[in-house]
């Protein structure tokens, strides 16, 4: 959480994200780079948590997790979440309802923090 000028915590201003990833570096360097840019993060590996999440942060390969499923129930359940999927591997967002595509997005890794910002940014701006 960011801090205010007073020094106490101030709410995220982006909104919350679902972030699942099984890579525990990653997973905190991404929950970090979140928190800066305002966004509240809940994590998961296994075990998804309840919504509503603004946007669906996710790896495309997740052991024990049926990624595609996932998301198209998360982008189901709310007509103004998006989602962001990673991979190091190509990703086909085609095989997705075409309702859906709008808010989807692919971002290959291995993705700067720059990056990550910037399809962050184009998503919010489409929704």
């Amino acid at each position: 959480m960011s801090r205010s000028l007073s020094g106490s915590p101030s709410p995220p201003t982006n909104g919350r994200v679902l972030l699942i990833e099984d890579h525990p570096v990653l997973r905190q360097l991404l929950t970090d780079l979140l928190v800066q840019d305002g966004y509240s993060v809940a994590c998961a590996t296994a075990q998804i948590p309840c919504g509503p999440f603004d946007i669906v942060l996710t790896d495309w390969l997740v052991p024990g997790l049926d990624v595609g499923p996932l998301v198209e129930a998360q982008l189901a359940a709310d007509s103004r979440a998006t989602c962001v999927v990673m991979s190091g591997y190509a990703v086909n967002l085609d095989q997705f309802p075409a309702t859906l595509r709008p808010r989807l997005r692919f971002l290959a890794k291995p993705f700067s923090a720059a990056q990550l910002t910037e399809c962050l940014s184009s998503l919010r701006s489409n929704s």
